[in-house]
């Protein structure tokens, strides 16, 4: 059988198991998945994406990094995807520049994502409320 079906099975399965809330079985599916294409973008993509889920940020943060990275010709929109996941993440972490510069970097590779000019809304506002909260 192919790889690349088996891997699409896989990956598959992970989303199944995310929309059904069984992070761990999710996370086992993505691990088979990886094991036959480990350069998957996609696959690293979703990895840190249950990984924050079950609130494990820095695994979480290690796989956005890695598919962002792993594939120096995958489609600029995929490397976007994982910068946003990247910045997520490091907001959750209370890495607030490094958050915004990972945003900002999504959107030189997708500009018109509304998802990541949602996130650098988001970022300003946490910044204006440190703020407000910093003069009173």
């Amino acid at each position: 059988m192919d790889c690349r079906i088996l891997f699409e099975a896989w990956f598959q399965l992970a989303v199944i198991a995310v929309e059904e809330g069984n992070l761990t079985s999710a996370l086992s599916c993505i691990e088979s998945g990886l094991a036959l294409e480990p350069d998957h973008p996609s696959l690293w993509i979703e990895k840190g994406f249950i990984l924050a889920r079950q609130g494990q940020y820095a695994d979480a943060l290690r796989s956005y990094e890695r598919a962002a990275t792993v594939r120096d010709w995958a489609p600029p929109n995929e490397i976007a995807r994982a910068l946003r996941g990247k910045g997520a993440t490091l907001v959750e972490l209370k890495r607030i520049d490094e958050a915004e510069e990972s945003i900002k970097r999504s959107l030189v590779l997708d500009p018109t994502s509304k998802i990541g000019r949602n996130e650098l809304e988001y970022i300003i506002q946490l910044r204006r409320e440190c703020k407000e909260k910093g003069s009173q």
